[in-house]
């Protein structure tokens, strides 16, 4: 059964208890991050199964509590993600929540998916953001568009992804 079928059936949690060795989940000290562990914990997934990527393992304690594996790593910085990808066979790739500049954003997604499949992740699991028909001409216009760039990359990536 593939991972479509599991979203048909509303099962995505047998299909990461199944298939996935290690899911890595990206922001993990924030807050989508942070509640994506906990709902994979709460759904059975082992604790040996999740890992955490953080830039600060101090502000990441209450994950290592619960048994969560922490990871260094920084969307700006290549080599941090590829080493932290390595035995990751699921990443959730959180979206970058850089406020600075919007064009930061689609740098550190792109970054992270080559990292992604320089370090052999099999499946990513892309959080990005529903719009609407004219949303060019829309106020958060730059928000989005950054978000369709990084789908863009990411169908294009060759590595196996869903999009939220």
């Amino acid at each position: 059964m593939t991972l479509a079928n599991y979203v048909a059936e509303g099962d995505v949690i047998s299909f990461i208890r199944k298939y996935t060795d290690m899911i890595l989940v990206t922001g993990a000290t924030g807050q989508f991050g942070s509640k994506a562990i906990d709902h994979l914990l709460s759904k059975g997934v082992k604790e040996s199964q999740v890992v955490a990527l953080v830039r600060d393992t101090a502000k990441a304690s209450h994950l290592q509590d619960k048994g969560v594996e922490l990871r260094n790593g920084d969307y700006s910085d290549f080599d941090s993600l590829v080493e932290a990808f390595q035995g990751i066979k699921k990443l959730l790739l959180v979206s970058s929540n850089d406020r600075g500049v919007v064009e930061n954003r689609t740098a550190h997604h792109i970054n992270a998916i080559k990292a992604a499949k320089e370090a052999g992740v099999n499946h990513i699991v892309y959080t990005s953001f529903v719009r609407k028909p004219g949303y060019e001409h829309t106020a958060i216009a730059a928000f989005q568009n950054s978000h369709v760039q990084t789908e863009i990359f990411l169908k294009n990536s060759g590595v196996d992804f869903t999009i939220l």
